[in-house]
């Protein structure tokens, strides 16, 4: 602990990157975390999600649970796949409308549908029992504003339409003028400010 202290004082990023170095290294522990739970539980952190999801609301259709975890269908129809595959998942069909499918755990998935140590969800309910609710909500605040700038900001990118700068002489984009700078730099002359203030200034 104290090296990586040591190693911050000596090599300072700025509030951005600093921000985001940190969020690297949650979501470096997340993978190693989810690559544990697959050697001993045999899914993934993302996957027994899934199921947890799917044992607290039996029936639900995987669209109701791709917008319930706020992913594409295409991403939770892989997860679910995974999950029929080892025997932990079924999907039933709708007598009324064959076309859709209601999901359920099979027996060896509600063994899984319970709490247990060596997840990701028990490190986040000891983490709960222990920091002031305040700074919980906090903290999911700030996730949600980000979550919410990175969508907001990448949708523009994505449907911005091409100016006369941006278009080289054969009519291709210019690869030297991109969109947008690479995530982390910043902009000629843009100033480094505390995040609290780059949020509040976002929403202006």
């Amino acid at each position: 602990m104290s090296t990586r202290k040591d190693s911050r004082a000596r090599y300072p990023l700025g509030p951005p990157l600093d921000f985001l170095q940190r969020l690297w290294q949650l979501n470096r522990a997340l993978e190693k975390a989810s690559s544990h739970m697959e050697r001993t539980l045999g899914v993934t952190a993302q996957q027994r999600l899934a199921l947890r999801c799917v044992g607290k609301y039996p029936g639900m259709t995987a669209g109701h649970l791709a917008a319930l975890l706020h992913v594409d269908p295409g991403t939770v129809s892989a997860s679910l796949a995974r999950l029929e595959s080892k025997g932990l998942l079924e999907r039933r069909r709708n007598p009324q409308d064959r076309r859709r499918a209601s999901l359920g755990l099979t027996a060896k998935g509600r063994a899984l549908d319970r709490s247990a140590e060596g997840t990701v969800e028990h490190v986040v309910a000891r983490l709960i029992e222990v920091v002031p609710a305040a700074d919980i909500a906090s903290m999911v605040r700030v996730i949600q504003e980000l979550t919410d700038l990175l969508a907001n900001e990448f949708e523009e990118v994505t449907h911005r339409p091409r100016g006369p700068e941006s278009i080289g002489l054969s009519g291709a984009a210019n690869p030297t003028q991109p969109d947008h700078p690479p995530l982390g730099e910043r902009r000629d002359g843009e100033q480094e400010g505390d995040p609290a203030q780059r949020l509040d200034a976002s929403r202006k």
